[in-house]
């Protein structure tokens, strides 16, 4: 006795139908699943699905006050001893400053109001060129004053130096 193998060769529209088959096998298995976890027997043996509850009202409460420590210190009181001093100002020739940095425009109103927050008496004005501003603090009237800024901007991350304003030269 001889024996035949035989083989089995599918063609692409028979494996489309036997997933599809699958896919359609697996679908109707979930949703009798969820159907009869939805549903659940009564006493008159009557099936009923579930309901929502219903909200529950509850009368609003009024908030309780807690008084809050604020998280930020208040500005210095020398930040607002004079409001209406322009941050850009040119130096008068002659004065002592310290000069914290040179940037743009837009930074440079940023540093000046970060100072001014600080306690320093700051401004800024042009510098080398069209695009540089100088962030002066000053005028400086004493050497202790001078040592106190020099300390406080090093101590703030600034490596300040000192710049005394010429007269402006003649061309």
């Amino acid at each position: 006795m001889q024996e035949e193998q035989r083989t089995v060769e599918l063609t692409i529209p028979q494996v489309v139908a036997g997933l599809f088959l699958m896919v359609a096998v697996v679908g109707l298995f979930s949703t009798v699943t969820y159907i009869a976890g939805r549903a659940r027997p009564t006493a008159g043996g009557v099936t009923e699905v579930y309901a929502a509850s219903p909200p529950t009202l509850v009368a609003p409460q009024p908030p309780s006050v807690v008084p809050v420590e604020p998280a930020v210190a208040a500005a210095p009181a020398s930040c607002f001893s004079n409001p209406g001093e322009p941050r850009f100002q040119e130096p008068r020739p002659g004065e002592l400053y310290l000069q914290a940095i040179a940037t743009s425009r837009g930074i440079a109103e940023v540093y000046v109001e970060y100072l001014r927050w600080q306690g320093f008496p700051s401004r800024y004005a042009e510098g080398p060129n069209e695009q540089a501003y100088r962030v002066l603090v000053g005028p400086i009237d004493s050497r202790a004053q001078y040592d106190e800024f020099l300390a406080r901007l090093e101590a703030d991350g600034f490596r300040p130096f000192r710049r005394r304003i010429s007269p402006p030269s003649e061309p």
